[in-house]
């Protein structure tokens, strides 16, 4: 069954603190630029750390640097993590059976 990614993001949310010790702070921006309301958001907050989920991944014919994900990247000068689905969703459906 698939799930949506609010349901995903809700099961890390839940779980990070306890398995990478780090806070999860889901926001949600109505922007017509979405890398740009990301790496404004990070900043603003005095973020040390951007993890992003991609979206695309090399199996599937595509880069792995999804347009957003390369945007934010440029846009920043802290660190920016990507996770390619196979790691988040896998996690996800792994803590979401308990």
């Amino acid at each position: 069954m698939r799930r949506s990614a609010t349901h995903d993001a809700e099961v890390l949310e839940r779980n990070a603190a306890g398995w990478a010790g780090v806070t999860v702070e889901r926001v949600t921006v109505e922007d017509p630029d979405p890398a740009a309301a990301i790496a404004r958001h990070a900043v603003d907050s005095g973020a040390e750390l951007v993890i992003l989920g991609t979206r695309a991944s090399a199996e599937h014919g595509s880069s792995i640097w999804g347009s957003v994900s390369a945007a934010v990247t440029r846009r920043l000068s802290i660190p920016v993590l990507l996770v390619p689905p196979a790691v988040w969703r896998d996690h996800v459906r792994d803590i979401d059976a308990f």
